[in-house]
């Protein structure tokens, strides 16, 4: 038998070393300390350690955001917000999948799917911000988009228009005290958080700040840029795909191949994987062409051996939701990579 064939076999049969056991249906990501998990067709929560502090009782769970969560005691029924006790909080509150943000949480009046005007509402699920607008997005560092019309603007949290509504305004939500905007023949820029234009609108594609750095395109190639605009690694990389920095990598795609840069345009982790996720507690999920798929840290160390995953998720609060290989079982990996 072929040494490297029978490497590849050996890895993709080695049982993988899971934290919190594979006896679950399904498992979700860990947010704010808990995990949703399937278990004889319900839905409940696990914290870290594996312990069931919300038992299993719904037909869909979602995430914690703010302290509370969604849920659904039908599938297609409507969503009702408990706490991380299990507490019912309010009952049947949403028509729609929303999350909660910085306290409130965008939302059509009336809870009406695809008619009337968004507005805010606090946990508490209290009127906080009047319903005006024709859109409206959740906040991120105190603002969010919301239109009025055609055009978009940014308010706070308390319903003050602190960006006026713009053609150029797309209401992305701000990072690194930045937001993208958009001309109508589809050039990209950047505003601040007083509204005022930083980066003129001149690429063809951008994406948000992360780490100080966003990607930018022009005439087919990429490069990324600083809050200034300055070109730190200059606009002539010439690849498929360049995503944000995250742990000091960027993931990119050349010629069909993944790898990494690192925050000077150079490519420190060799492009040799068929897909390459972004970087998240130290930690990288990389898939080679045999389709097993393993844990890089930044300097392209294996770190999570090579497994034949049928699902498997980024590291969240130092765990990984994953699929058994062989027993079509879900629990969860520990990063071993991951500091509080």
């Amino acid at each position: 038998m072929n040494f490297l064939f029978f490497l590849t076999f050996l890895a993709a049969w080695m049982a993988p070393e899971f934290a919190i056991a594979p006896t679950y249906e399904h498992t979700y990501d860990f947010e704010e300390g808990l995990a949703a998990v399937k278990q004889n067709g319900k839905l409940g929560y696990i914290d870290r350690a594996g312990k069931m502090v919300i038992a299993p009782a719904y037909a869909m769970a979602y995430g914690f955001h703010d302290g509370v969560a969604l849920v659904q005691a039908k599938k297609e029924g409507p969503y009702s917000v408990i706490d991380k006790t299990g507490k019912l909080l309010q009952q049947d509150a949403f028509a729609e999948n929303v999350s909660f943000q910085e306290g409130l949480v965008a939302v059509r009046e009336n809870n009406r799917h695809s008619e009337g005007k968004y507005g805010y509402l606090n946990k508490e699920g209290k009127v906080v911000i009047p319903f005006r607008y024709a859109e409206a997005y959740n906040f991120f560092e105190g603002l969010a988009g919301t239109r009025i019309g055609d055009e978009w603007g940014y308010i706070d949290k308390t319903g003050k228009q602190v960006i006026a509504p713009a053609p150029t305004l797309g209401g992305i939500f701000f990072r690194e005290g930045m937001a993208l905007t958009i001309t109508k023949d589809g050039k990209w820029g950047f505003v601040d958080k007083a509204g005022k234009p930083v980066i003129a609108t001149q690429y063809d594609q951008a994406g948000s700040f992360s780490e100080g750095l966003a990607c930018v395109q022009l005439d087919g190639k990429w490069g990324y840029i600083d809050h200034t605009g300055k070109r730190v690694i200059p606009v002539t990389l010439e690849l498929e795909n360049a995503n944000a920095f995250e742990d000091g990598r960027a993931a990119i795609k050349q010629n069909g191949k993944c790898g990494y840069l690192d925050k000077t345009g150079k490519v420190v982790i060799a492009l040799a994987y068929e897909e390459a996720n972004d970087f998240s507690e130290g930690l990288a999920l990389v898939t080679r062409s045999d389709g097993l798929k393993g844990f890089i840290d930044v300097t392209g160390k294996l770190v999570i051996p090579w497994q034949r995953f049928p699902s498997v998720s980024d590291s969240h609060e130092g765990l990984i939701a994953a699929e058994h290989p062989t027993s079509s079982k879900h629990g969860f990996l520990r990063n071993p990579l991951y500091k509080k």
